[in-house]
C-alpha cells in the first residue's frame, strides 16, 4: 500500500515537472506569435500608410470571428479545457429588434377600421404566430477585417491576422494547461496528506506493539 503511494506521489512529481515545462515553452511560442504579429503590422502600416491601418477604418458593427468554449471535466478534480471555435457566419449574434412585416400592419389597419367575430380573430392570430415561428431572424453575418483597411490586403497584413490568430489558440492552450496543473497540484496534495496519515497510522501500531511486547516477555518470568 504505502509503495503504491509513493508511486503515485513520484508519478505526480514528473507530471508537474512535465507541465510547467510545457506552459514555458507555450508562453514562448505566444511571445513570439505576438511580436511577429506587430512586426507585420507595422510593415502593413509602412506600406498602406499610417492613416490606411487604423482604428478609423473599424466597422461601426463588429462581430467575432472566432469564439473561445469553456467546458469542465466531472470528477472530483475539476480541469477545465479551452477551445477556439470559428465561425463563418455569426451564429450566435442576430439582432434583438425585427421591423414588422406589411402583412401584419394590413392586418392592425383592417382591425383598426372593421370589427371581426372571434373566429376571425383566433384563425388570424394562429397565421400570425405561425409565420412568426417560420420565418428566421436575419443574422449579422461576419466578414474578413482585412477588408476594412484594403479590398487588395497586402501580404504583411495577412500574415499579421495569422499572427495573432495562432496566438489566440496558444492563449488557450496555455489557460488549458494551467488548470491542468491547478488539477494536478490538488491531486499531489491530496496524495501527500494521506500517504503522510498511513505512515503516522502505521508508526504508531509499531510503537504499540513494541511496547506490548516487553510486558508480555515480563509475565512469562
Amino acid at each position: 500500500m504505502a509503495a503504491d503511494k509513493e508511486r503515485e506521489l513520484d508519478f505526480l512529481c514528473l507530471t508537474l515537472l512535465e507541465l510547467v515545462a510545457e506552459i514555458h515553452e507555450k508562453k514562448q511560442e505566444q511571445e513570439k506569435c505576438l511580436q511577429d504579429g506587430f512586426l507585420c503590422l507595422a510593415k502593413a502600416r509602412y506600406a498602406l500608410g499610417v492613416d490606411r491601418v487604423s482604428k478609423l477604418h473599424y466597422a461601426a458593427e463588429m462581430t467575432p470571428n472566432l469564439f473561445v468554449d469553456c467546458s469542465k471535466s466531472d470528477g472530483d478534480h475539476t480541469e477545465e479545457k479551452w477551445d477556439i471555435l470559428k465561425c463563418v457566419n455569426s451564429k450566435f449574434y442576430e439582432s434583438q429588434s425585427q421591423e414588422p412585416t406589411d402583412s401584419t400592419e394590413l392586418r392592425r389597419r383592417r382591425r383598426g377600421s372593421e370589427p371581426d367575430s372571434p373566429e376571425d380573430d383566433d384563425k388570424e392570430l394562429d397565421a400570425l404566430l405561425q409565420e412568426m415561428n417560420v420565418k428566421e431572424k436575419p443574422k449579422v453575418s461576419s466578414t474578413d477585417p482585412l477588408r476594412w483597411f484594403a479590398v487588395l490586403a497586402p501580404q504583411s497584413l495577412r500574415q499579421a491576422q495569422t499572427a495573432f490568430t495562432k496566438a489566440a489558440h496558444v492563449s488557450c492552450e496555455i489557460c488549458t494547461l494551467r488548470n491542468k496543473l491547478d488539477a494536478t497540484k490538488k491531486r499531489y496534495a491530496d496524495a501527500r496528506r494521506t500517504h503522510e496519515a498511513a505512515l503516522i497510522e502505521s508508526s504508531s501500531k509499531t510503537t504499540e506493539d513494541n511496547t506490548a511486547e516487553p510486558q508480555k516477555t515480563e509475565s512469562t518470568d
